[in-house]
C-alpha cells in the first residue's frame, strides 16, 4: 500500500504506511521486514528532500540487508543511497555507490532495478555535463524498461532525456520526445504529468 501512495506522490500517506510496517517488523523481530521498511521510509524522506534523514535511514537499512544476506534489498538500498548523494551534489560517492548497486542488480538478475540504477548513473553524468554518456546510459535503461514493460520507468527515463535535449538547445527533439512522455504519462496517470505539460508549453513558447 505504501508503494501505491508513493507512486501517486502521496508522500505523507506513504510515510505513515511504511512507518507502521516498520513498527510491526521491530515488534515481531522481523529483520528482513525492518530493513525493507527502513529502506522505504528512507526513500520517502528523499522524495520529500529530507536528505540527511534519508541517508541515515538508508544506511541503517543497508546494514540490516547485509547482515542477513538479503542481496536484492542491499542493491536497492545502495541505489537509493546513490540517488541521495546525487541530490546532495556528492557525485563521487553517488557514482561509487550506484556502480556497486548496479553490479548487485546484474549479479542477481534484478532487471527492474538494473534499469532504474542505469538511469540514476545517467543523471549523475548529466549533472557532470557529460551529455553523451548520460544519453547512452538512459538508452540502456530504456531498453530494459521496455523489455520488462515498466511503463512508469519508461516515462521517468524519457523525461530525463528530454531535459538533456532541452539544455542542449535541441528543442525539436525535446518536444517530440516530451509528447511521447505525456501520452504515456496520461495512460498510467503519472503524478508528474502537470510538470511535463508545463515544460511542453514552455518549449513551444521558446520556439
Amino acid at each position: 500500500l505504501g508503494d501505491v501512495h508513493r507512486e501517486l506522490a502521496d508522500y505523507p500517506k506513504a510515510l505513515k504506511t511504511y512507518q507502521a510496517s516498520l513498527s510491526i517488523s521491530k515488534e515481531v523481530k522481523d529483520r528482513k521486514g525492518e530493513g525493507i521498511s527502513l529502506s522505504n521510509v528512507g526513500r520517502v524522506n528523499r522524495d520529500l528532500a529530507n536528505y540527511s534523514k534519508a541517508l541515515h535511514l538508508s544506511k541503517q537499512a543497508l546494514a540490516i540487508h547485509r547482515d542477513i544476506g538479503d542481496r536484492r534489498w542491499e542493491g536497492i538500498s545502495l541505489s537509493n543511497i546513490g540517488s541521495i548523494y546525487t541530490a546532495l551534489s556528492d557525485y563521487r560517492h553517488a557514482l561509487q555507490t550506484s556502480q556497486q548497486a548496479l553490479a548487485i542488480h546484474r549479479a542477481i538478475g534484478d532487471r527492474r532495478w538494473e534499469g532504474i540504477t542505469l538511469r540514476h548513473i545517467g543523471k549523475i553524468y548529466a549533472k557532470l555535463s557529460d551529455s553523451p554518456k548520460a544519453l547512452k546510459l538512459f538508452q540502456q535503461a530504456l531498453a530494459i524498461h521496455r523489455d520488462i514493460g515498466a511503463r512508469l520507468d519508461i516515462v521517468d527515463t524519457q523525461y530525463a532525456m528530454v531535459l538533456i535535449y532541452a539544455n542542449k538547445n535541441q528543442e525539436t527533439k525535446a518536444r517530440e520526445l516530451l509528447e511521447e512522455v505525456i501520452n504515456l504519462g496520461k495512460q498510467i496517470q503519472h503524478p508528474n504529468l502537470p510538470k511535463f505539460i508545463q515544460l511542453l508549453t514552455e518549449l513551444k513558447q521558446d520556439n
